[in-house]
């Protein structure tokens, strides 16, 4: 199970740095593993926590990184035993969760392709599309559908209002954020 055995690695992980925070403390080739880790266990405990009515701890909510986790935890001025024994708990109730309702969350990245051009025919046949793999059940290709579209919409809008596009930006976020620095006037 993915998603339990996330958790534990991050339990694992949490109560070692705490209780070894000086001998591991900015070491970066464990870093980047468990930062990548602890976004995934983020996501997997909120989504827990709205199903279940669980609590979310403040170093999930408040934090992105494993570093900005092991800071909270240590600026909380509770006892180290303390910090573990909380953090044991915590996990283990999540644990605890997925197991007893067999459940898991697997995370999967979409790779898309960007449309070859784009026009009024284009949007209404990727629209059907989406429409059609929802009607069939499709729902993750209705997504993947989705996502092509709106990647090819934003880089049509770049391209057209912008003097320069990356082509190997093709994840949202990126895009979206090209597109609020972009002037809406032809070029």
């Amino acid at each position: 199970m993915e998603a339990t055995e996330s958790l534990t690695k991050a339990k694992l992980y949490i109560t070692d740095y705490l209780e070894n925070y000086q001998v591991y403390y900015n070491h970066p080739e464990r870093q980047k593993n468990e930062d990548e880790n602890f976004l995934k266990v983020r996501f997997i405990i909120k989504m827990i926590a709205k199903e279940s009515k669980l609590e979310v701890p403040s170093f999930i909510t408040n934090c992105r990184t494993f570093d900005e986790a092991i800071n909270e935890l240590f600026n909380d001025r509770a006892e180290t035993y303390m910090q573990i024994n909380y953090v044991t708990r915590l996990f283990n109730e999540y644990i605890d969760y997925l197991e007893e309702q067999e459940l898991d969350v697997k995370i999967i990245k979409v790779e898309t392709e960007m449309p070859k051009e784009l026009t009024f025919e284009h949007l209404m046949d990727a629209l059907e599309k989406c429409d059609n793999r929802i009607n069939g059940g499709d729902y993750s290709g209705a997504v993947t559908s989705a996502k092509t579209l709106v990647e090819g919409v934003c880089k049509e809008i770049l391209h057209k209002f912008s003097d320069t596009i990356d082509d190997n930006k093709t994840d949202l976020p990126a895009l979206f954020s090209r597109m609020r620095e972009v002037e809406l006037r032809p070029k």
